[in-house]
């Protein structure tokens, strides 16, 4: 069962209960947070919260949708974007990587969903939460294939994958990589993206010596 009113922008009260649970979720998990917690936050009843969703699961629901639609937001353009294959996959990344950190509460509760919750309500997140987005990012790889610009042997799904684990890894490490100074990415996203792009264009092995 969805929720009452599920992510609707154009209501005010909704709004508010939505940025609110976000806050708390962030904070302390699906399991942690509290309904009182919720409307302590967002500065209405719990009465008002009830109004607009049926409960604390369809709440939460309605955050993992709302996360998933900034997301696919962020992302909609990049597919169209002109300078081909290359440019798309670095655009990928780079605004992958400015929507983990700028939306750092949603990128939290989404990865500790996935992390601690998958088995629960993974079929329900992927069919209803983040289907559109994949379809949105694995057919960036599709077509590169189709237009020969992706060896015809990866597999696009695949190659989705690791450009999102690169993203995330970058998210989850960050607090604790800017301290090593042999790691140079922490404070630059844009060099990051810049050579994972080219890792994943090119490969990292070196080309083989030709044979005299």
């Amino acid at each position: 069962m969805k929720s009452r009113l599920p992510t609707n922008r154009t209501c005010p009260g909704a709004r508010q209960i939505l940025d609110a649970a976000l806050e708390v979720f962030a904070e302390h998990g699906y399991e942690g947070a509290s309904i009182h917690a919720i409307a302590q936050r967002a500065g209405v009843s719990k009465a008002n919260i009830f109004h607009h969703y049926a409960s604390k699961e369809q709440l939460y629901l309605a955050v993992l949708r709302n996360a998933s639609r900034s997301w696919s937001e962020d992302l909609a353009h990049v597919p169209a974007m002109p300078g081909g294959f290359p440019a798309q996959l670095q655009a990928m990344i780079h605004r992958t990587l400015q929507h983990l950190m700028r939306e750092n509460a949603q990128s939290r509760v989404v990865l500790r969903e996935m992390l601690e919750n998958g088995a629960l309500r993974g079929r329900q997140l992927s069919e209803e939460v983040f289907a559109d987005n994949f379809e949105i990012e694995t057919e960036i790889f599709r077509r590169a294939q189709a237009d020969g610009n992706l060896r015809s042997g990866v597999d696009p799904v695949l190659a989705w994958t690791m450009t999102m684990a690169v993203c995330a890894f970058f998210f989850q490490t960050r607090d604790v990589m800017r301290f090593n100074p042999a790691y140079p990415y922490a404070e630059s996203p844009d060099r990051y993206a810049r050579g994972i792009c080219d890792a994943l264009l090119h490969g990292i092995a070196a080309p083989r010596k030709t044979l005299q």
